[in-house]
């Protein structure tokens, strides 16, 4: 629970990391710990809309394929603006540093965002799950 806490608290440092998510539509589907916790979160996500800098995407199930079809990724710059990724599987995770890898994670995730409802259809989206729950 301190760890999600503490992972809430970005969302309000300063200065203000840039923060982008696509979130695949059936894990907003999913109510995962019962529909009142699930509901909460859908509301969650819609106040990022708010937030100049936190985007929000969902990836539609109508989208066949997609760059994110190989698994989650964080992509992460550091202070002294080196880049890496944070990789995880059932089988195990792992931080991605090499610059050529790094570099085709990174556009990977350039097209699952392109592939993506953009943030204001993904807001208008989330309210529609909203609506038929």
């Amino acid at each position: 629970m301190a760890a999600r806490l503490g992972r809430q608290e970005l969302l309000n440092r300063r200065p203000a990391p840039t923060l982008s998510f696509v979130i695949d539509e059936a894990a907003l589907r999913r109510p995962i710990g019962g529909t009142t916790v699930w509901r909460e979160q859908l509301l969650r996500l819609r106040t990022f809309r708010e937030m100049r800098h936190v985007s929000v995407q969902v990836m539609p199930l109508w989208r066949e394929r997609h760059g994110g079809l190989n698994g989650p990724l964080v992509l992460l710059e550091t202070a002294d603006r080196h880049h890496v990724a944070y990789v995880e599987g059932q089988s195990g995770s792992f931080l991605v540093t090499d610059r050529e890898e790094v570099s085709a994670l990174m556009q990977r995730y350039g097209t699952l965002r392109a592939q993506a409802l953009n943030p204001e259809e993904s807001v208008s989206f989330i309210d529609e799950v909203l609506g038929d729950s």
